[in-house]
């Protein structure tokens, strides 16, 4: 039986969910369809990407600039996919959204760009690391050929169907999203111009996922910065006529296309296709000991052991995501009652504290890799090296990012408003969450290890009990009951950091990682 699942915003509001939704759906082979949400909360004082897209729509309906906050937006996602480590951008699809409201589409097509947006990168940005970092460590190499081969046959089955279905619809799809009559030809053009290159970007993400699980993490950034230049590049040269240009008071004739939005997503779609085309490359050559071979009709046929195991790590993963995201739901509710102050100055604090969340979510990615290496090889000794080291140095990029946090909390959330009322309240926020940085990091660090060991199930109760025993009970005790404020929770917060910390660690102690993937 096929099944649909569906995944709230708390489930997707940062890279880390979205790699474990992506470990969920493949948990059970009947989840064939999966209807994502915009990204919610990141955390209980964060503010969900649709309630952004509101206000960015409400801003251009009344005519103002809206730049300021469709960039929020765009950082949103940004984040969200360097996080995830992914080969793909969303300018093109930004570039949509901001004509779009210009010609005053709608708030229901506002509202829906969170979903597509996200529906995008979770289809296409769940990787193999786990799984190909096991099997690089055990020095099987015919074993991660079988999996650097799986995520091939993702891209064969699954991206060019879908590549195809979105050309074929190239015209429909503007019509089902209320587009005028004036700008139906131009989304059109743009929707199957771009839809040429979304094969080449599956490609480039999966295949970048797997080049990561056994150790290659130069060869995704290579990748990466090349679709970007030639994305850049593209738009200026395709999008804008021939001209005059002056810089440094010399004048010169600058080649263009004059193509306009087309132009736009010929670029897009060209740095997707050189990303893709470069991937498959490495992917494919000679001298990779993990290259893709295809010989046989059985090469071509997934391996049912093999996806079986996938899913058996991915499930607890799944059912972590319903925790969180129920949770946040009611944590969200909640505040939401505190007024609007208290409502800005959470959404102000939480963007300044984000600043201090990619070095951590970057040293979680690779104890993810390096654990899982290390057991693969049969060396937990070896395994609780890399902790070591990894925890030591996030621990010094983490303490400087806490004190820059905590020093420079009011001028930092000044840069997003001028109310000295929202300020003053974020800021002290601000500083309550510097303290707990380090320990975050650490907790996000344990987990990233329990999950490099394949110990997923962990991670599920862990999540369960402190989201539901601390944050979400708290958020309703402490404002509907106890009327208290922002500064109250923000310790809560602190609290349920610290109880993460303890659980993970206990885990961690316990050893029982170790044989994990021996079951």
């Amino acid at each position: 039986m096929k099944k649909v699942v569906k995944f709230g915003g708390s489930s997707l509001a940062s890279a880390e969910q979205i790699e474990k939704v992506g470990a969920i759906v493949r948990a059970d082979s009947s989840r064939r369809y999966v209807v994502p949400s915009a990204p919610g909360k990141r955390f209980p004082k964060d503010v969900k990407v649709t309630d952004m897209l509101y206000h960015c729509y409400d801003t251009a309906v009344q005519g103002r600039n809206f730049q300021k906050e469709l960039y929020a937006i765009k950082d949103r996602y940004n984040k969200i996919i360097e996080g995830l480590k992914l080969d793909l951008s969303l300018s093109d699809e930004f570039d949509e959204i901001e004509t779009r409201f210009k010609e005053k589409t709608g708030r229901d097509y506002a509202a829906s760009r969170g979903e597509y947006l996200n529906g995008i990168i979770m289809a296409l940005g769940i990787g193999l690391t786990t799984m190909v970092a096991h099997a690089v460590g055990e020095g099987d190499h015919d074993r991660v050929s079988k999996l650097m081969r799986h995520a091939f046959l993702a891209i064969v089955y699954i991206g060019v169907p879908i590549a195809i279905l979105v050309a074929a619809l190239s015209r429909m799809i503007p019509l089902w999203m209320g587009a005028g009559p004036d700008i139906l030809d131009m989304a059109t053009r743009y929707n199957l111009i771009v839809s040429a290159g979304r094969v080449f970007m599956l490609v480039s993400m999966v295949l970048n996922s797997a080049f990561r699980g056994y150790g290659d993490t130069k060869t995704p950034m290579i990748l990466n910065i090349i679709m970007n230049v030639v994305n850049v590049v593209g738009n200026y040269l395709l999008i804008n006529p021939t001209r005059p240009v002056t810089v440094l008071g010399l004048t010169f004739t600058m080649p263009g296309a004059g193509w306009g939005v087309d132009g736009a997503a010929a670029a897009t779609a060209l740095g997707m296709a050189v990303s893709g085309i470069l991937a498959l490359v490495v992917a494919f050559k000679k001298n990779n000991p993990y290259r893709i071979s295809l010989h046989g009709k059985a090469s071509m046929l997934p391996d049912k052991a093999l996806t079986e195991q996938i899913f058996k790590i991915s499930l607890p993963a799944m059912l972590e995501r319903i925790f969180m995201s129920s949770s946040g739901i009611l944590v969200s509710s909640s505040l939401a009652l505190l007024g609007t102050a208290s409502i800005a100055a959470n959404s102000l604090y939480s963007a300044a504290e984000s600043l201090s969340f990619m070095p951590a979510f970057a040293f979680q990615t690779a104890i993810t890799t390096l654990a899982g290496q290390a057991l693969g090889a049969k060396k937990p000794e070896l395994a609780q090296k890399f902790l070591k080291w990894t925890l030591i140095m996030g621990t010094v990029v983490m303490a400087l990012a806490s004190v820059g946090l905590y020093v420079f909390a009011t001028p930092l959330i000044g840069v997003f408003t001028p109310d000295q009322g929202v300020i003053g309240l974020a800021a002290i926020c601000l500083q309550i969450m510097a303290v707990i940085q380090i320990p975050q990091m650490v907790a996000w660090v344990l987990a990233g290890f329990l999950r490099g060991a394949g110990d997923t199930k962990s991670g599920f109760y862990i999540t369960a009990a402190t989201n539901w025993g601390i944050r979400a009970l708290c958020a309703v005790l402490l404002v509907r009951v106890f009327h208290q404020d922002l500064i109250a929770y923000c310790y809560v917060i602190d609290i349920e950091i610290m109880v993460r910390l303890g659980l993970m660690y206990l885990r961690y102690k316990s050893g029982k990682w170790k044989t994990i993937m021996n079951k």
